[in-house]
């Protein structure tokens, strides 16, 4: 499911960004910056810099007037200290050399459109995971989640008692949904405060973090 995921989204990046043949970070950090502050910055930067990208037809997608939309820069992340924006490398680019944030982003290694509601309007899950698949539904069949999981959107449980259903939801959040990283850290004390057993286990995935922040969890 995430290989299937993570093509899809390689396919619709190499539609947006054809520039470079190496690969070109898609998100940067910006902390210190507030949600609404940054969003009123890239709402004056779209206005002064549009640009049409009439390789999305060929992958299916249709903004009908506004074309534009598809190579905005975007918030894709808030933290209670910064937020974070994506957007198709050209655009960073431009947006960052015009100097409009004073703080200095902090690339990190996405490569491609995540957490971007405007360019998966017609998001269709069972298309992408190939989820009608007979192979697919034998594998899971009648499974049900063993343990819970958080939506990094929300700081909540998911409440999907099927896989497949949870696999669309956790699909639709991180193609289309913001990630609220401190609704995520609330939702994670929430627990914590409500934990009853003798010890606590905490394995970090990926190599974003560096250990000063596990060992404060």
């Amino acid at each position: 499911m995430a290989f299937r995921t993570g093509g899809h989204v390689a396919a619709l990046a190499d539609c947006l960004h054809r520039d470079s043949e190496s690969p070109d970070n898609w998100t940067y950090v910006l902390p210190g910056v507030g949600e609404a502050a940054a969003t009123a910055i890239l709402s004056d930067f779209h206005k002064q810099n549009v640009r049409k990208n009439s390789r999305l037809e060929l992958y299916g997608i249709d903004f009908g007037q506004n074309t534009t939309l598809a190579s905005h820069a975007y918030i894709s992340a808030v933290t209670s200290s910064s937020i974070v924006i994506s957007g198709p490398p050209a655009t960073l680019k431009l947006l960052f050399s015009s100097k409009t944030f004073d703080a200095q982003p902090m690339p990190i290694p996405v490569r491609g459109p995540y957490h971007a509601a405007h360019l998966y309007t017609g998001l269709n899950a069972e298309k992408i995971l190939h989820l009608k698949d007979p192979r697919v539904q034998q594998v899971f069949g009648n499974a049900k989640p063993k343990c819970q999981l958080m939506s990094c959107t929300t700081g909540a449980w998911y409440s999907e008692k099927s896989s497949t259903a949870l696999i669309k939801s956790v699909l639709r959040d991180v193609l289309t949904k913001t990630l609220q990283l401190h609704k995520v850290l609330e939702g994670c004390v929430l627990k914590a405060q409500n934990y009853r057993g003798p010890k606590c286990l905490v394995i970090k995935f990926g190599e974003d973090y560096p250990e000063h922040v596990i060992g404060n969890i």
